[in-house]
């Protein structure tokens, strides 16, 4: 039984959830509204190994997303590189999460050097292979919107606006990575259907 993109996509988001819930509780006076995931991993937390172990499991189901994504794209859209690109750039995010439990806070190297940026293109590239394919359109127009939606939600993160503080960064955060694991999750499951249906454009295109 092949693996399905979106079961694996949720699984990620489930990982990342959990990680808040439980580490949150775990760890005593810690604010969902004001403080940082990362912070349940610093040196003065209560279970830093817990943590980065944790975000080690997430990097590998991100990771492995990464050749999923490769997959669809290219059984959908015959366009594999492309596809390629788009599953490397998916990967990148595993490889940020890497960095994040290998270099906690407040580490410059925690950041993985902005590689995570790369994944918020990825929407964009999934229009650009799907836009000629047969029933994908609108579902571009969404991708569309969603590289601006994704990448304005990080940069709210470090409170460059001025309703973003200290009161709130933690809130925002939790905003934009559930924005990002929503996309995530239904981009799977929508590239999901689009590999079950492809055998059905081809036989209509030919």
């Amino acid at each position: 039984m092949r693996a399905r993109l979106g079961v694996v996509a949720a699984v990620s988001a489930a990982l990342y959830l959990s990680e808040l819930v439980v580490l949150g509780e775990l760890q005593p006076g810690y604010s969902h509204m004001r403080q940082f995931a990362s912070e349940l991993g610093m040196a003065t937390a209560a279970h830093p190994q817990l943590f980065a172990l944790w975000v080690l499991v997430q990097a590998v189901v991100l990771l492995a997303t990464g050749p999923l994504f490769y997959r669809r794209v290219a059984e959908a859209t015959g366009r594999r590189t492309l596809a390629a690109t788009i599953g490397l750039f998916v990967a990148c995010f595993g490889v940020n999460y890497i960095f994040v439990a290998a270099f906690p806070l407040p580490d410059v190297r925690h950041s993985g050097f902005g590689i995570a940026f790369l994944t918020f293109l990825v929407p964009w590239l999934l229009a650009w292979a799907f836009w000629n394919v047969s029933g994908a359109r609108r579902a571009c127009y969404v991708q569309l919107l969603a590289t601006p939606v994704l990448i304005g939600l990080i940069f709210l993160q470090p409170g460059v606006v001025g309703f973003v503080d200290a009161t709130n960064l933690g809130l925002f955060q939790r905003i934009g990575a559930g924005t990002f694991y929503g996309w995530l999750v239904l981009t799977g499951f929508w590239l999901d259907g689009m590999r079950q249906d492809a055998p059905a454009r081809a036989s209509v295109s030919v």
